[in-house]
């Protein structure tokens, strides 16, 4: 009766990583994001795309909705702050 009426346990264990890499470069500013009331880092929309990665019109498709725009010199700057924030929400969707 012993042997044959013992159960068998199954432990299932789950590691999740990931990795958040931030390029630094020349072009990377400070601004003032009137979204989250801070002087905040920028980054150019290829550095956030390869950030997030995603393409660059999966950005600006997203625009003003996810991510926080400024136009500097004719070139668009994005929030690093929000950048991050849609990385966070992505690993939790």
């Amino acid at each position: 009766m012993g042997d044959t009426m013992r159960q068998r346990r199954r432990v299932a264990i789950t590691v999740e990583t990931s990795r958040l890499v931030v390029r630094r470069s020349m072009s990377q500013r400070h601004f003032w994001c009137a979204r989250c009331s801070a002087h905040v880092q920028s980054v150019a929309l290829e550095d956030a795309a390869a950030l997030i990665g995603v393409s660059t019109s999966t950005i600006s498709k997203t625009g003003a909705g996810e991510y926080h725009f400024v136009e500097e010199a004719g070139s668009a700057l994005i929030c690093l702050n929000s950048v991050i924030l849609s990385i966070d929400k992505r690993k939790h969707d």
